[in-house]
Parts: C-alpha cells; sequence; structure tokens
C-alpha cells in the first residue's frame, strides 16, 4: 500500500511538472505571437491617453469573454471598474488600480496601466496587468498581460476601446 502511494506521488508530481512546464511554453509562443503581431506595431505608435480617461470606455474588438463591455474609469480615484453586460443590464466587476508607467514589455513606452492585483478581485484574476494607449481620436489600443513569472509577463492580447457613442 505504501508503494502505490509512493508511486502515485511520483505521478502527480510529474504529472505537474509537464503540465507547467506546457504553460510556460505557451506562455513564451503566445507573448511571441503577440508582440509580431500588427496589433504590436500599433501599440508603438500609440501614446499616453490625453485627456486622462474619465467615464465609460467600450469594448470595440478583442474582449476576452463575450459579455465584457467595456471599463469604467474614475480620473478622480485612480480606479476603474469592467463592465459586463447580462441581459442588457450593465455589471460592474473586478477593480483596478489606475496609474502610469513604463510598459512590462515595452519599458521605453509609457501606458496607462489597470492593474488587477486588488484583494477584492478572484485570485486567478491578480496577476492579470493590462496596459492602454491612445491610437486616435477617442480610439484605445489595451494589451493584456499575466504575472506568472516574476521576472517576466506573458502577453496574451489585444482589446480596443472607444469613447462615446
Amino acid at each position: 500500500m505504501l508503494r502505490f502511494f509512493s508511486l502515485l506521488l511520483r505521478a502527480i508530481g510529474a504529472a505537474s511538472l509537464l503540465i507547467i512546464a506546457l504553460v510556460l511554453v505557451a506562455g513564451f509562443v503566445l507573448t511571441w505571437m503577440v508582440r509580431s503581431s500588427i496589433d504590436q506595431r500599433a501599440f508603438e505608435n500609440g501614446y499616453l491617453p490625453s485627456p486622462p480617461l474619465s467615464g465609460i470606455t467600450r469594448i470595440t474588438a478583442g474582449g476576452m469573454f463575450p459579455s465584457w463591455g467595456g471599463k469604467e474609469f474614475s480620473a478622480t480615484s485612480k480606479a476603474g471598474m469592467d463592465l459586463f453586460e447580462d441581459r442588457g443590464n450593465i455589471i460592474r466587476r473586478y477593480t483596478f488600480a489606475v496609474s502610469e508607467g513604463a510598459g512590462l514589455l515595452d519599458t521605453e513606452k509609457t501606458v496607462l496601466r489597470m492593474d488587477y492585483g486588488v484583494n477584492t478581485n478572484p485570485l486567478w484574476l491578480r496577476p492579470v496587468l493590462q496596459e492602454i494607449v491612445q491610437t486616435g481620436s477617442g480610439v484605445y489600443l489595451g494589451k493584456i498581460h499575466v504575472r506568472l513569472l516574476p521576472f517576466y509577463p506573458f502577453s496574451v492580447g489585444y482589446f480596443k476601446l472607444t469613447t462615446g457613442g
């Protein structure tokens, strides 16, 4: 019986290491794909939103969840929330802290950062950090990072926002 549990623990350990390795490889490949995309060039040409974002923005492309409708920014509190649509109702969920700073991987670019590492968010969301640049009048491009490794965040995609309308 003891031998069975020893073998079981070894199998679980080996499977866990394999899963971790696959996640890391997928993260590096996805980051490479994101950084090689047309959106990356647009992101590099973008600039810090001016005036600062305040109020509601709408997702126009790239939303990670079908019900994700946009973001609401509060210029005075340096915070915001994601907006979701449910049967015609807007639901505010998932708080993020807003700050300006260098991009995580685009360190030469000043971006608007949205950090989900807030205690009120679920644990699975806290490693997420998004960055936004302005690409036109009322048009914004966001990049989504996941901080699984302390020394290298993975980029997982882009989204587009607009103000007004």
